[in-house]
């Protein structure tokens, strides 16, 4: 199942995965993974991967919000081998940096899930 961005927006992608079969999941043009911390604990955020910025009221929508690393596997699970992951790190956007170990542990993960994993990080 080739998810677009139509279907996604249709509901949200966290939705979609969520109803999604294990590893069968793809995404046009993969998936942009941010992270913050919001009260001292890890949120993320997955949006559709797409050829713009997304902006501020995107990222931190409450429909989109991962707020644990087991919920975040549970739903990289529901992708097809084979798709991009694309790590964001953009402090002006009001994201904190991640820390190495959480950068390190998303890699890991996705590695375990066979995803190809990119960072694009504003270091």
């Amino acid at each position: 199942m080739t998810l677009s961005i139509p279907e996604v927006h249709a509901e949200s992608l966290k939705s979609t995965l969520e109803h999604s079969a294990p590893k069968q999941a793809k995404c046009f043009k993969g998936l942009e993974l941010y992270f913050w911390h919001s009260d001292g604990k890890p949120v993320y955020t997955i949006l559709p991967g797409t050829n713009r910025l997304k902006s501020d009221q995107e990222i931190h929508n409450p429909k989109e919000k991962i707020k644990s690393f087991p919920e975040l596997e549970k739903l990289l699970g529901k992708l097809a081998p084979g798709e991009y992951v694309i790590f964001k790190d953009e402090p002006h956007k009001g994201l904190q940096s991640a820390p190495s170990a959480e950068s390190v542990a998303v890699k890991a993960l996705c590695i375990k899930l066979g995803l190809n994993y990119v960072a694009n990080t504003t270091e």
